[in-house]
């Protein structure tokens, strides 16, 4: 018989403490604290009040946590909760994603934790939560979910749990180091170097201008306690990063795990990875380390206050050699080979070289409609007899806008020459970036569709765009191929939708 699941009433305990003190902040707010405690009558018909709605509390809590429960059945997971009005939903393995765990700080005192059952669609946030279980039961719920995710995966039988209990029992955590030191040493340099071009920079004006060089001993002290201020808090930051995250790797999930006093923890089965980037900005590319990032298509997980959520999706701060170790296991794991094709695709079928003039283009336009507006502005609204430092001043940010337009187009230039794509075996690779860079690996059996589009500067230099999609919420963002002839466009998306057709009949 399938095995049923029920929160554990310990919890009655943690949520009667809340129900109290929510009341009491409640009584203090509306201020009448002071009514109830003047005299007997008030103290008495408040303590009815309170054991009234108290018991009121526990009752309906506890028939909600009696009419929530999970079964673990052939097919997936069922889920029911209510008490008057009932919902029933379930959850089919071949569309489970993967398997979040919350423990809060009250979850850990009182030994239970929440688990959520995540596929695709957004409402399973909710559908897919079955709160308080016991330690034990939650457990026990994960790893048969997983177990029955990965058999179905493979093509076996629902009776394979104990492929998950094996897997989790063969988990390694943090097989490579996350690097805190070599992040901290890479900021330490990077905000010294800041400061001490900036310095450089105001002592050469004061030079210039001829003015007392006394009055840089206190812009000195400045730029010395800005850096320092900046220097701790990327370091907290980044010290914090070593402290609250940590991720283990199995044959068959990965678990990524976040907080001290209340823990959130993601497991996801390899099987479901829609696709995998390896995330390095400018800093920690000078570092050599990068964040590995894991879209399954499912609503992130997010950890954290609101305030500053951390979204579970990615292990941050590794070395650039570990993420690409770490990206070859999980696609070997899921059945795919890591293996460029030669020639690369990027020269068979590449950009074409009027893709850096139409980004110049764009953001020329911008500025000179930006610029526009400013003189529109000042012929309209400006007082008479407006001195002429401010047309001074409008030359001089013409110069600047100029100027940054040149370094624009000098940095279009080398995003073209460092824009890579390619196909490897079974996946698309897309590598784009100056001083940081993001590398995708999109396996092709995940597509959903492939289409071409244009923009307005597109359609004025003859471009097109490829764009892929997939059931992860990254492939939008990273996973195009911006800036070919139309040419080039129709044979890429030939060769992308062969691709895809030929995985679909396998």
């Amino acid at each position: 018989m399938d095995e049923i699941f029920r929160p554990s009433l310990r919890a009655l305990v943690a949520h009667s403490f809340s129900f109290v003190f929510a009341l009491l902040v409640l009584l203090i707010y509306t201020g009448l604290i002071p009514l109830i405690i003047t005299s007997v009558a008030g103290l008495l018909a408040g303590a009815i009040l309170f054991i009234i709605a108290l018991a009121g509390f526990v009752i309906l809590d506890y028939l909600m946590l009696k009419n929530t429960w999970a079964q673990v059945r052939e097919e997936g997971i069922f889920i029911g909760r209510g008490i008057i009005a009932k919902s029933r939903s379930m959850l089919l393995y071949s569309q489970i994603q993967d398997v979040k765990e919350n423990e809060s700080f009250i979850d850990m005192l009182i030994g239970t934790k929440s688990i959520t059952v995540v596929t695709m669609s957004n409402l399973s946030a909710t559908a897919g939560s079955i709160p308080a279980l016991s330690r034990k039961d939650a457990d026990a719920l994960r790893s048969a979910v997983l177990a029955r995710i990965l058999g179905k995966g493979r093509g076996g039988d629902a009776k394979a749990q104990g492929v998950g209990v094996q897997d989790a029992a063969r988990m390694v955590p943090n097989p490579f180091k996350l690097q805190i030191g070599k992040i901290i040493s890479a900021q330490f340099v990077i905000i010294a170097a800041l400061a001490a071009v900036s310095f450089m920079a105001c002592a050469a004006v004061v030079v210039f201008l001829g003015l007392n060089i006394g009055i840089l001993a206190p812009v000195l002290a400045a730029f010395v306690a800005i850096a320092v201020l900046l220097l701790g808090i990327v370091m907290f930051g980044s010290l914090m990063t070593g402290i609250l995250y940590s991720y283990s790797v199995g044959e068959e999930t990965i678990m990524i795990e976040y907080g001290l006093f209340s823990k959130t923890r993601v497991q996801i089965p390899l099987s479901k990875v829609q696709q995998l980037t390896i995330s390095q900005g400018a800093i920690e590319r000078y570092a050599g380390i990068a964040h590995f990032i894991i879209d399954t298509g499912a609503m992130p997980t997010v950890a954290g206050s609101s305030k500053s959520p951390v979204v579970l999706n990615s292990i941050p701060l590794l070395l650039k050699d570990d993420a690409v170790k770490l990206r070859a296991f999980i696609l070997k794991s899921a059945g795919y080979v890591f293996e460029e094709e030669q020639p690369a695709l990027v020269g068979e079928v590449p950009l074409d070289s009027s893709s850096v003039i139409k980004r110049t283009a764009g953001s020329a336009f911008s500025f000179a409609l930006l610029g526009a507006i400013a003189l529109a502005l000042i012929f309209f609204f400006a007082p008479k007899g407006t001195s002429s430092a401010l047309y001074i001043a409008l030359a001089l940010g013409t110069v600047v806008i100029a100027v940054i337009v040149v370094l624009q187009h000098v940095y279009n230039n080398y995003y073209l020459k460092n824009y890579y794509y390619n196909m490897a075996k079974d996946l698309l690779v897309v590598r784009t970036g100056v001083l940081g860079r993001h590398e995708t690996v999109l396996p092709i059996d995940k597509i959903q569709n492939v289409f071409i589009d244009q923009d307005l500067f597109d359609r004025i230099f003859g471009l097109w765009d490829i764009h892929t999609s997939t059931a992860g919420f990254r492939a939008g963002m990273h996973v195009h191929i911006d800036g070919l002839n139309s040419a080039n466009a129709a044979v890429m998306r030939g060769i992308l939708l062969k691709a895809v057709s030929s995985k679909g009949k396998k």
